[in-house]
C-alpha cells in the first residue's frame, strides 16, 4: 500500500513536470513563429523599402550586423559591459505580437505573460556566448520575486516575464559560463500611459540632427552621458550613439544643444 501511495506521488509529480515542459514548449514554439513572421516582414521590408530600413518604423539595421543581430526584436532596453562581456537585453511586447496574429493568448488554462526578455551575451572576440545558462530572478514593484529560467534563441537567451504594474522592477541576471559566471543587475521601470516625457538637454537628436519635441522624449529614447541626459528621435539612434567615441559624442552633442536657426525675413 505504501509502495502504491508513493508511486503515485512520483507520477503525479512527473505529470506535473511534463505539464510544464509542455507549456514552455508551446510559448517558446509560438515565440518562435511571431519571431519567424517579424523576420519574414522585415526581409519584405528590406526588399521593398529604404536599404538597412524596415518601412514604418525607425528600426535600424547596422552595417555589417551579422544576420542573427538584424533578426532581433523587441526595443533595446539596456547595454552593459561585465567582466569584458557585451551585454544587450532586449524587450519583446508579447501583447502587441500576438494582436497581429490569431494565435491565443493562453495554452491550456494558462495565461501567457506580458513580454519575453532576452539577453544577448558577447565575448570580447565578438562571438556570442552561447555555451551557457542563464537566469532571471525579477523583484517586482509589491516587492515579490520570481525566478525564471531561459531558454537559448539564435545568440541569445530569452524567458517570458510579466511587466504588467507600474512601478520599478529590479532585475538580475545570472549567466553561467564554462569559464566564468556575470552577475548584472539593473532596475526597469513601467510608467502609466500617458505619463509625462523626460527632459533632455539638446534640443535635435544627436545622430540624425531632428528637432525634438520641447516636452521632453519616452525614456527609452534616452540615455545617460557625462551626468547629463541625452534625448534622441527614434530607437535605433541610441544604438548608434553607443558606437560613437566620447569625443565624437562631444561634438554631438554640442551641435545637438545649439537651437535652431530662425531665417531672417525676407525683404520685399
Amino acid at each position: 500500500m505504501k509502495k502504491d501511495v508513493v508511486l503515485a506521488e512520483v507520477l503525479s509529480s512527473n505529470e506535473r513536470k511534463g505539464r510544464t515542459m509542455k507549456a514552455n514548449m508551446f510559448r517558446t514554439a509560438t515565440l518562435g513563429t511571431l519571431l519567424t513572421l517579424a523576420t519574414a516582414s522585415l526581409a519584405a521590408a528590406m526588399d521593398h523599402g529604404t536599404p538597412g530600413t524596415m518601412s514604418g518604423t525607425h528600426d535600424t539595421v547596422p552595417a555589417g550586423a551579422s544576420s542573427a543581430q538584424a533578426a532581433r526584436h523587441g526595443v533595446e532596453i539596456r547595454k552593459a559591459v561585465v567582466s569584458g562581456y557585451a551585454l544587450t537585453y532586449n524587450l519583446i511586447d508579447m501583447k502587441s505580437m500576438m494582436q497581429s496574429t490569431t494565435m491565443p493568448m493562453t495554452h491550456g488554462g494558462e495565461k501567457m505573460k506580458s513580454h519575453h526578455l532576452m539577453v544577448y551575451p558577447v565575448r570580447a572576440d565578438g562571438k556570442p556566448a552561447t555555451n551557457g545558462k542563464v537566469g532571471y530572478l525579477v523583484v517586482l514593484p509589491n516587492k515579490t520575486e520570481f525566478k525564471t529560467l531561459t531558454m537559448l534563441m539564435e545568440d541569445g537567451y530569452g524567458a517570458d516575464v510579466d511587466l504588467v504594474a507600474t512601478g520599478d522592477y529590479k532585475i538580475t541576471t545570472k549567466i553561467v559560463l564554462e569559464d566564468t559566471t556575470l552577475i548584472d543587475e539593473f532596475v526597469y521601470t513601467v510608467k502609466k500611459a500617458g505619463s509625462s516625457k523626460i527632459a533632455v538637454v539638446n534640443t535635435k537628436c544627436p545622430i540624425t540632427g531632428e528637432a525634438l519635441s520641447p516636452d521632453g522624449v519616452a525614456e527609452n529614447l534616452t540615455r545617460d552621458y557625462k551626468g547629463q541626459k541625452i534625448g534622441f528621435c527614434c530607437d535605433g539612434c541610441p544604438a548608434e550613439w553607443e558606437k560613437l567615441t566620447d569625443a565624437a559624442k562631444d561634438a554631438e552633442l554640442a551641435k545637438a544643444k545649439k537651437p535652431a536657426a530662425i531665417k531672417a525675413k525676407e525683404r520685399p
